[in-house]
């Protein structure tokens, strides 16, 4: 329920121990660890699993480029614009090179893109590149697959 208090500057969620070690915590924070499927992935006891650290940062890049632009109804304009059947002709792929970077853009997590590319491959479209994390050195790969 929606109320006026103003939100707490600090927040009172304390870190798992099992994830408080990785350096990139304090950046990525601690999510819910998901499937490829968007699952809640548990360990072999049934426990959820943590994203901490780079496997966050990660996961939080997989979750923006695979939901469809306006299926958020409170940010219309999250995710990229590709709807499942989709017709390979009927795709921008400009638009999605320019979506893919306002996505990074607009994450405080990453200092933006050192390369990107995409590519549509019969009813796959292939997107490669290149992240670089913010208040960090270096630049991580990564490469999604999304089916049309």
């Amino acid at each position: 329920i929606p109320r006026g208090l103003p939100v707490p500057q600090e927040p009172n969620i304390l870190v798992p121990t099992s994830v408080a070690a990785d350096p990139l915590v304090g950046l990525s924070k601690v999510d819910w660890l998901l499937t490829d499927k968007g699952d809640l992935a548990t360990n072999s006891f049934g426990d959820f699993r943590y994203a901490a650290g780079i496997t966050n940062l990660i996961q939080a890049l997989k979750i923006k480029i695979a939901t469809q632009q306006g299926s958020v109804l409170v940010h219309p304009d999250f995710g990229l614009g590709i709807k499942p059947g989709v017709i390979s002709s009927d795709i921008n792929v400009q638009e999605i090179f320019n979506n893919i970077n306002k996505l990074v853009e607009e994450d405080p997590r990453f200092a933006g893109l050192d390369s990107l590319q995409v590519q549509l491959n019969g009813p796959v479209l292939s997107i490669s590149m290149g992240v670089m994390i913010a208040g960090q050195n270096g630049v991580f790969p990564l490469t999604f697959e999304l089916p049309l």
